[in-house]
């Protein structure tokens, strides 16, 4: 796991140089939605993806040394296409269709070209919800407010008012809402049918698998209370053991992490 970690972590190097302040000065009044609407309160399809595209090559080319094969290898395909094929994977990651067949031409296989377009577009969605007006409505929205993407993990820690407050965490843009402990975030089934909850005290006590018995669907938690200094996003990505798991049960995450797990 520590190649991948450290892969990880270069990378945030490089996302660092994709949103550059004045671009997101621009693109934030063109893609937020009017106060009055319905959340998501970020049009991220709305983005100037011709203007996005060309930065895409560039982001391709300038992956760290530690970069797996296979995704070095997509990087390099992505990269040598035009703007018309590279504008066709942003345009489908944004509005939730299919990848393959923008994938294809490109004789890559789905994964990595999945992962190139999350990892590119991740710190442009990031940047952009630090812009927004918090969003206030109801805290049981089981998507995001400010994107609609589905949470990658959730965070346990304590308020002032409320102990063990339960923290959703966007899987796109990194925004935190809070949602109910006891409800299931795929299907809100609560009570005999819903959360169970899995967690080895020994090995890592301060991560937990939570299944819904209804919809076989499962989160991570991470309890701050455990181990303050935990990074959840991190975690999520440190702990593909817990994944593997999971799938050997027969359940299925919410939503993939960047690495694909």
């Amino acid at each position: 796991m520590a190649p991948q970690l450290n892969f990880y972590s270069d990378l945030l190097e490089v996302q660092a140089r994709v949103a550059e302040p004045h671009a997101i000065s621009r693109w934030a009044q063109r893609v937020t939605s009017d106060e009055t609407s319905d959340p998501p309160c970020l049009r991220l399809e709305w983005l100037p993806l011709d203007e996005l595209s060309p930065e895409f090559g560039t982001f391709c080319r300038s992956l760290p040394a530690s970069t797996p094969a296979m995704v070095g290898q997509t990087a390099a395909a992505i990269s040598a296409a035009s703007d018309r094929p590279r504008r066709g994977l942003l345009t489908a990651l944004l509005t939730g269709v299919d990848l393959e067949p923008e994938t294809n031409p490109l004789g890559c296989d789905i994964g990595p070209v999945a992962f190139l377009s999350r990892a590119f577009l991740q710190p442009v969605a990031e940047a952009l919800a630090e812009r927004v007006p918090v969003p206030v409505g109801e805290p049981s929205a089981a998507t995001c407010p400010v994107c609609g993407w589905s949470p990658q993990v959730s965070a346990l820690d304590d308020a002032p008012e409320a102990q063990g407050n339960r923290r959703l965490i966007c899987a796109f843009c990194a925004f935190t809402w809070t949602f109910p402990r006891s409800v299931c975030v795929a299907c809100g089934e609560s009570g005999e049918q819903g959360l169970e909850f899995h967690v080895d005290d020994e090995v890592l006590p301060h991560v937990r698998v939570e299944s819904c018995r209804t919809c076989h669907r499962y989160l991570k938690t991470i309890d701050l209370r455990v181990l303050g200094l935990a990074v959840p996003i991190v975690e999520d990505l440190a702990t593909p053991e817990l994944d593997l798991w999971a799938g050997e049960q027969g359940l299925e995450k919410i939503v993939p992490n960047l690495f694909g797990l």
